[in-house]
């Protein structure tokens, strides 16, 4: 359609047309519309899975984060109860060992 107008040059390469209009010089349009290029490219959206796509290390990880965890408690509560032993044996006050307790029963 664009090659029927007078007097013009056209280049098409895929979906770009490129027109020079009245060319006072042939060659010198002819190098222009030679710079014209389309390189088509295909991508694809598909992701490939990797290693964290795998549900076995999923899985192994969410183990080793329950062992860390068990370990992590166990360790605190041991810590917890040595430190609260030594301070009844060594002769702390047992004054806040006491449970408050509101006896509503008794009203």
């Amino acid at each position: 359609m664009l090659g029927k107008i007078p007097n013009s040059i056209v280049k098409r390469s895929g979906p770009l047309v490129g027109v020079v209009l009245n060319p006072t010089d042939a060659n010198v349009a002819e190098r222009l519309l030679a710079q014209v290029r389309y390189e088509a490219s295909v991508t694809t959206g598909e992701k490939l899975p990797g290693k964290k796509d795998n549900w076995g290390n999923f899985m192994v990880n969410i183990s080793v984060l329950i062992g860390i965890l068990l370990v992590f408690t166990v360790l605190s509560g041991l810590v917890f109860g040595g430190v609260r032993t030594l301070f009844r044996r060594g002769g702390a006050s047992g004054d806040g060992d006491e449970m408050i307790t509101l006896h509503l029963g008794e009203r």
